[in-house]
């Protein structure tokens, strides 16, 4: 009894390895712009900035490092506007600047791609221009709110 005891406490002592193959994957979130002509293409360099004249240019974010069971997310996005605004499906603060929306996205597996969930905005010319933030809950996660600028030109 007393070998019993003394192997079951060494074993406890001892530390535990894990392994790379257990690790689960990094979540990474990126908020820019995409050109809504070629998606697949990526975000473009200076994605941070939509313009008014230039409506093939969509606000996109992109959560990768998803689990590889992931079938779908409990999304919400808030958007904080720099005036009031208007936005389709949203709840919206009284002053119309601050705006939620809920939904259930879809994991997305592209060939050769870990998965991910994607999600992009058009601005409407009727948007107010000026700083914008979004910030995003994915399954109960908050990520930071990011930063763009609508602007004129």
């Amino acid at each position: 009894m007393k070998k019993t005891l003394l192997a079951a406490l060494l074993a406890a002592a001892l530390p535990v390895t894990v392994y790379a193959d257990d690790a689960q994957p990094t979540p990474n979130f990126r908020l820019g712009a995409v050109d809504a002509n070629r998606q697949d293409q990526g975000f473009l360099p200076d994605g941070e900035f939509l313009f008014r004249n230039q409506p093939d240019r969509l606000l996109c974010w992109e959560l990768t490092g998803l689990s590889e069971f992931a079938l779908s997310a409990n999304v919400t996005e808030t958007f904080v506007s720099p005036k009031s605004a208007r936005f389709a499906n949203a709840a919206s603060s009284v002053d119309g600047t601050e705006h939620k929306i809920s939904s259930n996205l879809p994991v997305i597996r592209a060939d050769g791609k870990a998965p991910y969930i994607r999600h992009c905005w058009r601005m409407e010319p009727t948007d107010p221009l000026g700083e914008y933030s979004l910030q995003v809950d994915v399954n109960g996660v908050s990520y930071p709110a990011k930063t763009f600028q609508f602007k004129a030109y």
